[in-house]
């Protein structure tokens, strides 16, 4: 009676509310309850103690209810051991307490109501059954069995095998008549085929496997086209209630939904391509004959290929979604380049994922530099570097974006004005393993003037290594180290903002890569610290500097905790440029136009501004920096700069179907940004701010109020103009959710152009 509750976490709940409300439900601890056997009904047994003991139990999202039932659960097991140990030792069953006075359990009273039969020998535990007054009321599981007999055990494991027997034997007899059916059925296709000739052999079985494909892409079991109307990318519940029809994690989901639609398309062996022998010979899986592949492959999406107009000769040959432009009569066309064609840099490391993967790669100079750090003293002063990075003050800074920072956006924006670009966030440890997808962050654009790449980690060893193998081998201008990553899983491992909060080891990861990394430079970004209202970024910026300053300090004026929620907290930005001295300090937040641009590089003292999410609403935000001007954009011309994207994602990952495919995924991750600009001629008040939710609006023309829709249903209309159709079970779940508002319901009426 005296236990407050519902709480807020679990750590509040106390032991006396949990016997209580497991004592309400005897399918979680009686095994003469008939539910008791039903896992379903335990499982939702311990979801009603969980609303019962947490406040707002519904309201969370499905990782944080499962999380909470979990230490409900683990607690119920704590309480339950102890007044298990206590019942043994008052029966002298139990480990001897070697002459100390022992108490009873505090809660033994509240637990009565398991009785004693827990504890009791077998033979009471078996003629429970005819006493209801003694039965055995006590949850059976792997922690209880050290306490029964073991032939109990054995009895238990017996009854499960008949009733696995008896269930093995009426699914033989039931599939039994279809194999003999399924049998008989194709053997008496067998003397037909045999005399067919062998190009009607080929057809049919051509025409077999079409069908087959057609069938089982049909199957209701693979319901992988998501409804966008469900879906409200503003919101992780909503999105948590669609996904738990299929999977608790939905990246997991859209990636096996990647993999399916992958492996029911017809793909063409490299060999056929090259001209090269296949290396994988009776194993490989592809089609090796030209003729039986066009037959089955999708109809070209467009008339003109890019590459092949860029190049002048397509590397994927038939295999390209555009063939058509570049192949007749089963013959290959070829044409001199363009003349403004570059190749792409940094695109050679497969022999170095070779090394790395052999541990052939030496990595001396980094284990020098390891061992060597307790000796090193004082502060590190580099010289000589390949780049001034005070010279770059008030350039444009496109920041390093995780996922949607790929190479085909950074030239977009490079094409309207950025001039520093960063790759997106690499891990250290995956490029030391020689992760092929780790690696192709690396690859640059000749355009990018200004280019680095950004590394995660939390230790000296692993850091030092990727440092130096990447500043060896690739064409870069600078490496960043990540500090401000808000993830919890590279937080855990000791990498992003958890890193910054070990000062110490900070300064140790960025003395061994000053040492290994040559005169390239070494830039720092860092957020204002884990927990929102606590800020430690001063604190880690003066020892930084104080023992081994980096070439550049970039601020994210918010912490790990408070995401996006809230505006980003630019007057902190005074104390932490005074901790910097002479490094030249950059900072990041909240810029959507040129009067944000220029407001924040007068009023604080910055050296320049990092665009982030700016540049993912509208990329045209550099040229209007640069002209100062807020541009009315028509909606004409923003899909031209689609274009543009799929064009840049077509030469990068391919037109091949895995290309397309791989193009249209990062158009539609982009577009869940893009969609929330707001056309300047419909703003009441210049300029649009990041943190105020658009409204529903009608644009000024049909193609402006779709490009403004934030239902994924649109944006893969729009993928459609560049790409085709999505292929049977697609499935799209946007990766990023960086709202600085809340989201409202879609069914909302839409307001009219006068109201």
């Amino acid at each position: 009676k005296n236990v407050s509750w519902p709480v807020r976490d679990v750590c509040e709940v106390r032991s006396e509310a949990i016997i209580w409300a497991v004592e309400q439900l005897p399918c979680l601890w009686n095994l003469a309850c008939e539910d008791y056997r039903d896992r379903t009904k335990r499982r939702q047994g311990w979801s009603t103690v969980s609303r019962m003991l947490i406040h707002d139990f519904e309201n969370k999202d499905l990782t944080e209810r499962q999380r909470i039932e979990k230490e409900i659960q683990s607690k119920w097991k704590n309480i339950r051991d102890c007044y298990v140990r206590d019942v043994r030792r008052k029966n002298g069953e139990g480990i001897k307490s070697r002459g100390k006075r022992t108490r009873e359990y505090i809660h033994a009273g509240l637990l009565a109501f398991l009785g004693t039969s827990c504890v009791t020998k077998p033979d009471s535990v078996h003629s429970s059954t005819t006493d209801p007054g003694n039965s055995c009321d006590f949850v059976l599981d792997n922690t209880m069995k050290p306490f029964l007999d073991h032939s109990a055990e054995v009895n238990c494991k017996w009854i499960k095998q008949e009733k696995l027997g008896e269930k093995l034997g009426i699914i033989l007899e039931k599939r039994s008549p279809e194999d003999d059916e399924d049998s008989a059925f194709f053997s008496t296709l067998l003397p037909t085929i045999r005399n067919l000739d062998p190009e009607q052999k080929v057809e049919f079985r051509l025409e077999v496997l079409q069908v087959l494909r057609q069938i089982t892409t049909k199957q209701p079991s693979s319901p992988l086209l998501f409804q966008s109307e469900n879906l409200d990318i503003g919101s992780n519940a909503n999105l948590s209630g669609n996904m738990s029809r299929n999977s608790s994690n939905p990246s997991k989901t859209e990636s096996s939904a990647r993999t399916n639609v992958r492996q029911q398309l017809p793909r063409l062996c490299e060999s056929v391509i090259s001209g090269k022998p296949c290396k994988y010979t009776k194993k490989c899986t592809s089609l090796h004959s030209i003729e039986e592949y066009l037959m089955i492959k999708p109809p070209d999406i467009g008339a003109n290929c890019y590459n092949f107009d860029q190049r002048g000769v397509c590397p994927f040959s038939f295999a390209c979604r555009f063939a058509n432009a570049h192949t007749s009569n089963a013959k290959q066309i070829t044409k001199s380049p363009n003349v403004s064609y570059k190749k792409t840099l940094n695109a050679n490391s497969v022999p170095l994922q070779i090394a790395l993967r052999k541990r052939k790669y030496d990595f001396g100079k980094s284990d020098q530099a390891v061992a060597e750090l307790s000796q090193t003293l004082g502060c590190m002063e580099r010289e000589n570097l390949k780049i001034d990075m005070r010279e770059l003050s008030g350039k444009l800074y496109l920041a390093p974006l995780t996922t949607l920072g790929n190479l085909p956006f950074r030239r977009l924006c490079v094409d309207f004005g950025a001039e520093i670009t960063c790759s997106e966030m690499g891990i250290c440890t995956k490029y030391l393993n020689g992760t092929s997808s780790e690696w192709s962050l690396l690859k640059r654009h000749p355009n990018e003037k200004y280019f680095g790449i950004q590394l995660a980690g939390g230790y000296p060893d692993s850091m030092c290594r990727a440092a130096q193998i990447i500043a060896e081998n690739e064409q870069i201008d600078f490496i960043d180290i990540n500090c401000g990553c808000p993830i919890d899983l590279i937080n855990e491992k000791g990498g992003g903002c958890s890193l910054a909060l070990r000062s110490n080891k900070l300064v140790e990861v960025m003395k061994t890569m000053s040492k290994v990394i040559g005169n390239t430079p070494l830039t720092l970004k860092l957020r204002t610290g884990i927990k929102e209202g606590v800020y430690i970024a001063h604190q880690t910026i003066s020892k930084v500097v104080e023992h081994c300053p980096p070439q550049l300090i970039t601020l994210h004026p918010r912490s790990k905790a408070q995401r996006y929620t809230k505006l980003a907290d630019w007057s902190y930005t005074r104390q932490c440029s005074e901790a910097c001295q002479n490094v030249p300090f950059w900072a990041s937040g909240d810029v959507l136009s040129y009067t944000d641009y220029y407001e924040k590089l007068e009023r604080y003292p910055v050296n320049g501004i990092m665009i982030g999410r700016g540049a993912l609403m509208k990329p045209w935000i550099f040229t209007e920096i640069k002209e100062c001007r807020h541009w009315d954009i028509a909606a004409s011309q923003r899909l031209d700069y689609i274009q543009r994207f799929v064009n840049y994602g077509l030469e990068h990952w391919g037109s091949d179907d895995e290309g397309v495919e791989k193009t249209r995924r990062f158009l539609l991750e982009w577009l869940s940004f893009a969609c929330r600009y707001i056309p300047v001629g419909l703003l009441e008040v210049v300029p649009q701010r990041m943190n105020e939710r658009p409204p529903f609006y009608h644009g000024r023309s049909d193609l402006e109020t779709l490009l403004a829709s934030d239902q994924s249903r649109d944006w893969i209309k729009i993928s459609e103009m560049f790409l085709g159709k999505v292929p049977e079970n697609f499935l799209f779940i946007p990766k990023h959710n960086a709202n600085a508002y809340l989201k409202i319901d879609v069914s909302e009426k839409i307001p009219t152009a006068k109201q």
